[in-house]
C-alpha cells in the first residue's frame, strides 16, 4: 500500500464502540480480576443491572477489547511507530 494511503489510514480516528456492554466495561473487568466466571458475570448483570446477556457475549466483549489494546500502535519517543523487528509473513 502506498505511503499516501497509509498516512490517510493512520490519520483516521478509531470508531467508537457499539457494544451495549460498554457502559459496564469497568464492572466486567473488575469482576474478572476478582475471579468471576463469564456465566457469573452474566448473572450479576441480569440481576443487578437488568441487562440480559450470554456468557459468550461477555467473553467476546473482553476478548475484543484485549485484542484491540494489543493491536493499538505504540509510538516511540520521536513520534514514529515502532516497527516489528521481523518481516511479515
Amino acid at each position: 500500500m502506498g505511503g499516501h494511503f497509509q498516512d490517510i489510514l493512520d490519520s483516521l480516528p478509531e470508531k467508537p464502540a457499539r457494544s451495549r456492554l460498554e457502559p459496564y466495561r469497568e464492572l466486567i473487568e473488575e469482576l474478572r480480576r476478582r475471579g468471576r466466571t463469564f456465566r457469573e458475570i452474566a448473572h450479576i448483570l441480569a440481576e443487578r443491572c437488568y441487562l440480559e446477556t450470554a456468557a459468550s457475549t461477555i467473553h467476546d466483549f473482553i476478548r475484543t477489547r484485549s485484542q484491540r489494546a494489543q493491536r493499538s500502535p505504540r509510538r516511540s519517543s520521536n513520534g514514529t511507530k515502532n516497527r516489528c523487528p521481523w518481516p511479515p509473513l
